[in-house]
């Protein structure tokens, strides 16, 4: 048996809530000392982002006193079960100053604490286990000084642990295709062939899958677009489909005897060399 962890960014929160382009989408903010306003001048993609007005207030704002939040129904998804692993990414940036980024799900259920600077963006993660005390809590992130800070690119990531059959196609090309490939004649015959780089075609046979929350997982890891990653050993590989009917049920009258799941890929990723794993 082999073992692996799939990955799906969730459709939400949706694109005005996690991209700030074109205002603050369902954000609002608690406390006297928060304020939650669209930026366009401090960004890290695209035009817009998420600014939190603590500039002039006291030097603590915990998460369940002054803070900007986002109602549950906002970011959790029918995806988003108790026993699942979750992480919740975002970028942020402090006007001034060393503050300390705070990020939580409702008041104590969750928290993750980040340091912030005036001249980088700094990748922000709250990652837990969620539990059916997570769900139904709103989102909340503060900062623990007097100072803005703006956030931005907001994401859901949703994992699962499986073992499954076998797994090919990661660090041995047991498949590969030449990605944009073209071919052409000239008038004397010679033939020539271009392609901008070759992707690996990773598959993986699950075998028999009994709990139903674990099919319901690979049908939500095939619907969500944004995006899919594979993790297996050390490596990280993120997918598109190849062959979206991937469900072979075998019947005998009303009783299931199998469920069989083979599910393949191509890897989004393009290389112009030999991938590091091989």
């Amino acid at each position: 048996m082999e073992e692996i962890t799939l990955r799906y960014q969730d459709n939400l929160p949706a694109y005005e809530n996690r991209t700030f382009e074109g205002g603050i989408g369902d954000w609002d903010d608690s406390g006297g000392d928060c304020a939650v306003a669209a930026e366009t001048g401090t960004v890290r993609t695209g035009a817009g982002s998420l600014k939190l007005d603590m500039s002039g207030f006291g030097a603590s704002h915990p998460l369940n006193a002054n803070y900007a939040f986002l109602a549950s129904a906002k970011y959790q998804s029918s995806g988003f079960v108790a026993g699942l692993d979750v992480s919740i990414e975002c970028y942020a940036k402090a006007a001034s100053g060393t503050p300390s980024f705070l990020m939580g799900i409702g008041a104590s259920v969750a928290e993750s604490t980040t340091a912030l600077n005036a001249s980088t963006w700094t990748k922000a993660v709250l990652s837990f286990t969620i539990t059916a005390g997570h769900i139904g809590q709103d989102l909340r992130i503060s900062v623990n000084a007097g100072v803005d800070v703006f956030v931005d690119d907001l994401r859901v990531i949703i994992e699962k642990d499986y073992e499954v059959l076998a797994v090919r196609g990661f660090d041995d090309p047991d498949e590969v295709e030449e990605h944009n490939f073209v071919e052409n004649t000239s008038e004397d015959g010679t033939l020539y062939q271009n392609s901008d780089g070759l992707r690996r075609l990773p598959g993986i046979r699950f075998g028999t899958i009994m709990e139903k929350e674990s099919r319901l997982f690979l049908s939500r890891f095939y619907q969500f677009k944004l995006y899919r990653a594979i993790v297996y050993g050390s490596e990280e590989m993120e997918v598109v489909p190849r062959e979206p009917k991937f469900l072979s049920n075998k019947w005998l009258e009303d009783v299931v005897l199998e469920r069989d799941f083979e599910l393949k890929f191509a890897e989004r990723n393009v290389w112009t060399t030999e991938p590091n794993s091989w």
